[in-house]
């Protein structure tokens, strides 16, 4: 391959700048896979043969430096980290006006979103551009008077199989589901999912999650192994969620539970 690269760019001569290779979702394969191995002996098969004209991104999560070091110790140091910040609250409302913009050039009709509306849903979105997608299309398809409320972003968040359900089968249910058997494991991602992905200290999930001294220990290591959450290799005790979307997806998941037993509650109450 990396002869291929190197004839690639001689071939090119001064036509081209360069090889720019991005892989995307970098963080979905296991360690097993080797990604970590596969750059790092690809990085210095191209220095051998004085290749210098290739560039290699990868979009992940940041559980992605552990998996690249558990394939090959050296290799996180190929790559210099980048952290996308979530949009702005006049930035999340821009997306969902362009989407609509773009919405009435295809459907050869208006529909307009009220003040409110539009603000809910960038509030929800937490500033994820996948999230606003997200919520922002499933108000659109249960809206049905071409004028999207309040309560179109409620419906199309919170009902079965709109965008709480549909982000969670994309991106999260795998880890708050899929990896994790105990109610107890949950609880300290509930508690955790309150301070987004900032650092905790055990005691303080211990506290707020209220999971015992035993299996508080057994939560967390259990979590981190499955690489569901992470660990501050500088302090002792101290974790935090891989990113501040799950965090999201989390706490809004929490509040469509605590509504959907609420309506349960009254009705039985009737």
């Amino acid at each position: 391959m990396s002869d291929k690269l190197k004839n690639i760019c001689l071939k090119s001569g001064d036509s081209i700048d360069g090889i720019l290779i991005l892989i995307d979702e970098a963080d979905r394969p296991s360690a097993d896979a080797g990604l970590g191995e596969l750059l790092k002996l690809l990085s210095e098969r191209l220095a051998r043969c004085d290749c210098n004209q290739v560039l290699i991104g990868l979009a992940a999560l940041p559980t992605i430096m552990a998996k690249l070091r558990d394939s090959h110790e050296s290799s996180p140091r190929l790559f210099h980290t980048m952290l996308l910040e979530p949009l702005e609250q006049g930035e999340r409302e821009k997306v969902v006006e362009l989407g609509l913009m773009l919405a009435t050039h295809k459907n050869k009709f208006v529909t307009n979103i009220t003040v409110d509306a539009k603000a809910f849903i960038a509030e929800l979105s937490e500033g994820y551009p996948h999230f606003i997608q997200q919520f922002a299309y499933s108000a659109f398809e249960v809206d049905e008077d071409n004028e999207i409320d309040e309560d179109d972003v409620a419906r199309g968040a919170f009902e079965d199989g709109g965008a709480l359900s549909q982000l969670g089968d994309k991106f999260f249910n795998e880890m708050y589901h899929a990896r994790i058997s105990s109610s107890e494991y949950r609880r300290v991602l509930d508690a955790m999912a309150e301070h987004g992905d900032s650092w905790i200290s055990r005691a303080k999930i211990k506290k707020e999650s209220g999971v015992g001294e035993t299996n508080i220990n057994n939560a967390l290591q259990a979590l981190k192994t499955r690489q569901v959450i992470m660990s501050d290799e500088t302090r002792r005790g101290f974790y935090r969620l891989p990113t501040n979307s799950f965090a999201a997806w989390i706490n809004a998941t929490k509040a469509a539970r605590a509504k959907r037993d609420a309506q349960r509650g009254y009705v039985a109450g009737e």
